[in-house]
């Protein structure tokens, strides 16, 4: 399976079926590629696919990795494990949830989604001033200690639970 475009090292880590690799390599230089040939040929080598962990740094990489062996190997994918760090991490929390007495269904909020809900509950259209909200709001909640948390919010983080109470009086 062998693209004649690969280099020496890129034969190599294909070849290398024995234990982990890490490849870092700039964009568009064909890394996904690589890895990819190197899982089919690991499971034609005989490696079972449940044995297989393909992670990635972005959610396009692990979609386009998905993509990629979907044509090489389509009745293997679904005993493939490939998905980004964190999403792997994310897997591991919602398996492990009832340890840490949360539910499974947990959502996790990036910057940009945090920013958007302080866009809605403080009525801001700015990008920058919701951004800036968002900035004070987690500056706050890391000045505290989590015992006095209780207190902080019923005392509120001043200008900001003000400005959210009168902004938004049906959510409180």
């Amino acid at each position: 399976m062998y693209s004649s475009k690969l280099n020496p090292e890129q034969k190599a880590i294909i070849d290398r079926l024995v234990g982990t690799i890490l490849v870092l390599a700039p964009v568009g230089t064909g890394k996904t590629s690589v890895l990819a040939e190197r899982v089919v040929r690991a499971i034609r080598e005989g490696v079972d696919p449940k044995r297989i962990l393909c992670l990635t740094f972005t959610n396009r990489a692990a979609k386009e990795m998905k993509e990629r062996l979907s044509l090489y190997c389509p009745d293997r994918l679904p005993y493939l494990t490939i998905k980004t760090f964190h999403g792997l991490c994310a897997s591991i929390l919602r398996f492990e949830a009832h340890q840490f007495g949360i539910p499974q269904n947990f959502l996790i909020y990036d910057d940009s989604d945090c920013t958007e809900i302080v866009k809605e509950v403080f009525r801001v259209s700015k990008e920058r001033e919701a951004q800036q909200l968002f900035f004070e709001i987690e500056i706050g909640r890391l000045s505290f200690e989590p015992a006095d948390l209780s207190e902080c919010t019923r005392e509120g983080f001043g200008r900001l639970q003000t400005r959210s109470y009168n902004t938004n009086k049906e959510v409180f």
